[in-house]
């Protein structure tokens, strides 16, 4: 493909050679002589006589042939191919005879024949003034001695006008100016001579001559072009001497117009064509030689051999093969090239012998692109001229739409980065169109990291400079702006209104923000927490390529924060235990000192603790995991797990907790007290429950194993403090519980407890006793169970739970209640053979009537209460008690386990019987109702067939 490149003083202005067709189906010695154009038709004639039929569609950029028609029973050659647009027909030259043919598939007309024709042209006509419906059309045919003004219709061939002209070698109409439609002038040129004929007039204007010899192979050349000044002149070719030609301008009056164009040298002009401001001229020596038809001066020429040129009436249109190549897009991934179509036109074709070519002028957009490529095969960078190529890139994306905008903006941004200047490259690669960014953000990926998704294509010619550049040499700085800048873009966005394609994106810009940019955890987790917040959530896409990233470097404290995001938001539970599992695992290593990251402080060792003991609580449901997991944590810090332990005691893993306290409690002897308390409350949550889910206390299986841990954890309780404070405790119940003291009923000992442990030193010891009491009673006392008795004993060794022992093994209780002043109790077991429980229970208040169930037989009643009574009658008689005593405990018990003759009788003679005498008078009256009984049971019988008057009669006379 020729290129000629011509040097302006507004810059470089280049044209290429581009071929249409390539035709390989010509007979030897058979060559293109003529082509003409209409609409998507293409017709080129040839030496033999024969026009091939090109025919290029809509969605394709090529001439495909279609047909091949021989015009020339003789094999003529094809002179001249006019193309009637207006009324569908062609005129076909062949030799010296014109035929008529219908368009676009060249039928043949039977409108008979042309002969004796040099030339034939078309009779130029206003633009507008004729149409279709005329149904006609008119041409001036050159002949051998006259030029011929004809009409030619659909269906016929009328003569209009002959002018004589001998010696008739070429012709062309001039323009039409006028109402007429029609031009009246035409520029002919016979075999010596360039003449002006005015067809309305008949008149010759006498021009001047184009050669000073007879030799006959020297052809006139006549083209037509329209100045700046919009109108028409004609360059007309003169030979001065076998080595130089000129070229003479004149316009349709037959003035001269401007200077003279001079090939000195190059022979004479074999063809030429016109495309303002150039005239392309191939000369003798086989050189194509382009002028300016402004300054009449050469700008370029090159040696094309076999060319000659034709100067078509209509534009050919086809593929513009370089500004398509620099649209052409490939596949990273797959290397598939996708071919974007830029068509081009020219009026300017050359010919060979098979090949048919249109000279255009280069697009702008290949210009640069082919300027870019040159300045970056240079040794060395030349920064101005890359400069300035960015001005002038600027300048032109502005008037380009589509592929060529995106191409040149692309283009831009790669210089841009080159340049290593920040401002204008992120300007460029933020710009946006339709609510979209131009630029997709893996152009720079590529450019800076030579890796793309699988999908993404890139603009080949920029992906060869880019494979070519060194990308140690870029300014990294501007890789990382554009990335979080980019990142700012997307994240502001409606989400919901986003297409895959930006959610892609904004997923990839996340990924290499991650992997590239943030190099510390600091500053990682501060992006994550802060900017990025929302990109966990929304753009989900790379959270798993950042976390396998993170996973390959030492970010170990961020690596654990994102498995701690991903858990939080991942709903597949597997997944979900998976996250957490590792995050546990980092965070144990970094607890342990295994792994250091300098971004984790000693500040920050509570918030891991957190986050480990929040993962277990949230992600964990392999219950063996979880164990392992949080055996490892209680490793680290006892304190803090077992606070996790006691606040997960009605968790899922309920079973689990209890088997690693049984581990922890044997293993970590010096925090045995805490861990009691905690296996206690599990204990304790675990009857709760079962209390909850039964109605009868024999049913539950939890009492034991609650009751063994509280003991257990009672019996770890043995400060020096405790013991002390609980002891003044006991002391004082005794003081302020003795029998001096007349208020009644009294205290127990466990409700004495329970009402001032608020007001004790040791109010935490006091509860814990209170409960084991309570399990005791109802395990004991209540059920009678036996299978843990000689382990509590054990574990209740100590002084200061003598008492728990006592209901324990339920020996001598009532004298060991009176011993210890629990007066209340003892009175309350002498009935029940059991202890109640306290007033306000931790766990049975629905089962305190179970302790009043079952009393004993009224004489074991009675020989309990009379030991009772006998240590009241002690403590009178010795310590000088009140009578009060013995008369409160008659008033109680007195009826009806104790009869009157027998308290009599019991008390001492000198004991004042004025204290008796409600309990006399209560024993007088139950003997009184007594007799009554037995009375009106006689009388019953007595007066059983009598009426009842009779017998209210004998009731009321008392007998």
């Amino acid at each position: 493909m020729a290129t000629i490149n011509i040097d302006e003083v507004d810059g470089p202005i280049q044209f290429h050679l581009q071929t249409v067709v390539r035709e390989e189906s010509l007979e030897e010695g058979e060559t293109l002589t003529d082509v003409a154009v209409y609409r998507s038709n293409l017709y080129v004639g040839t030496s033999l006589g024969n026009v091939l039929h090109y025919f290029r569609f809509d969605d394709s950029p090529v001439y495909i042939l279609i047909s091949r028609i021989s015009v020339s029973s003789n094999q003529k050659p094809v002179v001249k191919i006019l193309v009637l647009e207006l009324v569908e027909r062609a005129l076909i030259l062949c030799g010296s005879v014109a035929s008529v043919y219908t368009l676009p598939e060249l039928s043949p007309c039977k409108l008979g024949k042309l002969k004796d024709i040099r030339t034939i042209e078309l009779l130029s006509y206003k633009e507008g003034l004729q149409n279709s419906s005329n149904a006609s059309q008119k041409a001036f045919v050159v002949g051998y001695n006259k030029v011929r003004i004809i009409q030619i219709g659909r269906d016929s061939i009328k003569l209009i006008k002959d002018v004589n002209y001998n010696d008739a070698i070429d012709g062309l109409s001039c323009s039409a100016t006028s109402a007429t439609a029609y031009s009246n002038l035409v520029v002919v040129s016979n075999k010596s001579n360039y003449d002006l004929i005015d067809l309305k007039e008949t008149r010759m204007i006498s021009l001047f001559k184009y050669k000073a010899t007879d030799d006959s192979s020297i052809a006139p050349h006549c083209a037509s072009f329209t100045s700046e000044s919009g109108r028409e002149e004609f360059l007309l070719t003169i030979h001065a001497d076998p080595s130089t030609s000129i070229a003479m301008f004149v316009n349709s009056d037959g003035d001269v117009t401007r200077g003279t164009l001079s090939w000195v040298g190059l022979g004479y002009p074999q063809s030429l064509a016109t495309q303002w401001p150039y005239v392309f001229t191939v000369m003798e020596n086989s050189e194509l030689v382009v002028s300016s038809l402004q300054s009449i001066e050469h700008k370029a020429q090159v040696k094309l051999e076999g060319l000659r040129l034709i100067q078509s009436a209509r534009s050919l249109q086809c593929k513009d093969d370089i500004a398509s190549s620099f649209l052409t897009t490939v596949d990273i991934s797959t290397g598939h090239t996708t071919h974007c179509e830029l068509s081009t036109h020219s009026k300017v074709l050359a010919v060979t012998s098979n090949e048919l070519s249109i000279i255009h002028k280069t697009d702008q957009l290949s210009l640069l692109g082919t300027q870019f490529q040159d300045l970056m095969k240079q040794a060395e960078l030349n920064t101005s001229d890359m400069k300035a190529l960015s001005e002038s890139i600027r300048e032109h994306s502005s008037a380009v739409t589509g592929s060529s905008e995106l191409f040149l903006s692309h283009l831009l941004a790669l210089i841009y980065i080159i340049l290593k200047d920040r401002e204008k490259s992120i300007e460029i690669l933020l710009k946006t169109k339709n609510d979209t960014l131009l630029i997709d953000p893996q152009f720079m990926i590529y450019i800076y990291k030579a890796k793309a998704s699988e999908g993404y294509t890139i603009f080949q010619k920029l992906k060869e400079v880019i494979d070519g550049v060194d990308r140690g040499s870029l300014d990294e700085q501007i890789f990382k702006d554009y990335l979080l800048q980019a990142h700012r873009y997307y994240i502001t966005l409606d989400y919901s209104m986003l297409t895959d394609s930006s959610k892609n994106n904004c997923s990839i810009i996340r990924e290499m923000i991650y992997t590239a940019v943030l190099t510390t955890s600091d500053e990682a987790i501060k992006f994550a927490k802060g900017e990025d917040m929302t990109g966990w959530t929304q753009f989900k896409k790379a959270n798993s390529t950042i976390i396998d990233s993170v996973r390959q470097g030492t970010n170990y404290w961020a690596r654990i924060e994102f498995l701690k995001l991903l858990a939080y938001q991942e709903q597949d539970i597997l997944a979900k235990q998976e996250y957490a599992v590792e995050l546990c695992k980092y965070s144990m290593m970094v607890l342990k000192g295994e792994i250091a990251d300098p971004a984790f402080k000693e500040e920050d060792r509570e918030v891991l603790l957190d986050t480990f003991l929040e993962s277990l609580q949230t992600s964990f449901y392999d219950e063996k995991l979880y164990a392992k997991n949080l055996l490892q944590f209680l490793d680290i810090d006892m304190k803090r797990g077992v606070s996790f332990l006691r606040s997960q005691k009605g968790g899922k893993f309920k079973a689990t907790h209890k088997h690693i306290l049984e581990e922890i409690s044997t293993k970590y002897d010096d925090k045995n007290d805490e861990i009691y308390q905690l296996k206690a409350e599990f204990a304790e949550s675990s009857l709760r429950d079962d209390i909850a889910e039964v109605s009868n206390i024999e049913d539950l299986s939890t009492l034991s194993e609650t009751l063994v841990e509280l003991v257990s954890m009672l019996s770890s309780r043995n400060s020096d403090a405790d013991i002390m404070n609980f002891q003044v405790l006991r002391q004082t119940y005794q003081i302020e519980n003795n029998l001096e003291t007349l208020d009644w009923p009294k205290l127990t000992w466990l409700d004495y407890l329970s009402a001032n442990i608020r007001r004790s030193e040791c109010p935490e010891y006091i509860e814990l006793y209170l409960k084991a009491a309570e399990l005791l009673i109802v395990e004991f006392q209540w059920l009678q169970n036996k299978e843990e008795k000689e382990k509590v004993l054990t574990l209740l060794g100590a002084e200061q739970y003598e008492y728990l022992r006592w209901i324990v093994t339920g020996t001598e209780m009532i004298t060991r209640l009176l011993s210890v002043g629990d007066f209340s109790n003892a009175e309350f077991y002498a009935k029940y053979d059991k202890l109640p429980l306290q007033s306000r229970p931790y766990y049975f208040e629905d089962f305190k009537a179970r302790a009043t169930e079952n009393p004993n037989d009224s004489d074991s009643i009675k020989a309990n209460l009379t030991s009772i009574l006998d240590h009241y009658l002690q403590f009178v008689l010795d310590k000088n008690g009140s009578y009060s005593i013995i008369q409160m405990f008659l008033q109680r018990y007195g009826e009806p386990y104790f009869d009157a003759n027998y308290i009599i009788r019991k008390l001492p003679e000198s004991f004042p019987v004025s204290y008796l005498q409600e309990y006399l008078q209560q024993e007088l009256l139950r003997r009184v109702v007594i007799s009554r009984h037995v009375t009106s049971t006689k009388a019953l019988a007595r007066f059983e067939v009598k009426a009842t008057s009779a017998l209210i009669q004998s009731l009321d006379s008392g007998g």
